[in-house]
């Protein structure tokens, strides 16, 4: 508030205190969410941040949505690569997920975190984050799991080169899922777009 800005912060559905139905788990649905919220508040001037599975619903958004632009001035995309799956013409998705194993992937069967390669948690951040399980446990895996799929099949890289706002694209050097020449590839499609690279993350 204090820069000028007015923050809104919301749930998609079956995350947080949003309502959890048993359709509507696709990204396209999620995008359509967003759509809706944004129209609904009237938003003008939006700075849109997507982390993770929130760049896919921006441009899930942006790929649906006739008013974006109207809507839209800058995107901010942090750590999320626009096509998930790695094949013969795609290397940059989530370390470790090919269309053979992607089912897997999505129930869990194999661990695609990578968190081996992860920074150790700094001591005052610790305590800011839950547990491991605390979280997992809350978690309607077997329902989520259409989402998922659909998440990790879903190709955004088309929407890419036709956003025409200033867009950020944000990774940590030690991103446990992408590589940076990923990272990179994103932010030059986009028109405007640049790369900033947390060095120690």
């Amino acid at each position: 508030m204090e820069a000028g800005y007015r923050v809104i912060r919301f749930d998609h559905r079956m995350h947080g205190r949003s309502d959890s139905p048993s359709h509507g788990q696709r990204m396209s649905r999620l995008g359509l969410d967003l759509g809706e919220l944004v129209t609904t508040l009237d938003l003008r001037d939006v700075v849109l941040v997507g982390h993770s599975m929130g760049v896919s619903v921006s441009l899930a958004y942006f790929s649906t949505a006739a008013d974006a632009w109207d809507r839209v001035t800058a995107f901010v995309a942090i750590d999320q690569s626009p096509k998930i799956v790695n094949e013969w013409d795609w290397q940059w998705g989530v370390r470790g997920i090919t269309g053979e194993n992607l089912y897997s992937a999505a129930d869990f069967r194999f661990d695609w975190s990578n968190a081996d390669r992860e920074p150790a948690v700094p001591d005052h951040v610790r305590p800011l984050r839950p547990a491991d399980d605390e979280w997992w446990e809350q978690f309607p895996v077997a329902r989520a799991r259409p989402l998922l799929i659909d998440h990790f099949v879903a190709d955004w890289r088309d929407v890419l080169p036709r956003i025409p706002v200033p867009t950020r694209v944000v990774t940590g050097r030690h991103s446990p899922y992408y590589e940076l020449d990923g990272m990179r590839w994103f932010a030059d499609t986009v028109p405007h777009g640049s790369l900033a690279v947390f060095e120690h993350s």
